[in-house]
């Protein structure tokens, strides 16, 4: 029987429980989060300055919530917008490394 101070092993390794869950956000959820107009934000998209969507459908697009609370925090902190543009291409870069949401 363990005692309250004997450590606990971990438990093994298993590749396919360590993926990545996203959450994303449909342009309604987003529009809640971000209280701009969609054309605001497709705006800010085409200028690189706020993450694109990813398709989840024939029709469906979605945002990737981290990625959008990234880069809201940037702009609270005052970033500029090259820093921020910066920063949307790392996000989209990562999405190609790390297997998640395209």
């Amino acid at each position: 029987m363990l005692k309250n101070n004997d450590p606990i092993s971990p438990p093994p390794h298993n590749p396919a429980s360590s993926s990545k869950k996203f959450t994303l956000l449909r342009i309604g959820d987003l529009l809640e989060k971000v209280p701009m107009c969609r054309s605001w934000i497709y705006d800010q998209v085409g200028k690189r300055l706020f993450p694109p969507p990813v398709g989840i459908g024939a029709r469906a697009v979605a945002w990737v919530e981290a990625e959008v609370d990234q880069v809201v925090e940037a702009k609270v902190a005052g970033k500029t917008e090259a820093e921020i543009q910066e920063l949307v291409g790392e996000l989209v870069a990562a999405r190609a490394t790390s297997g998640g949401a395209q």
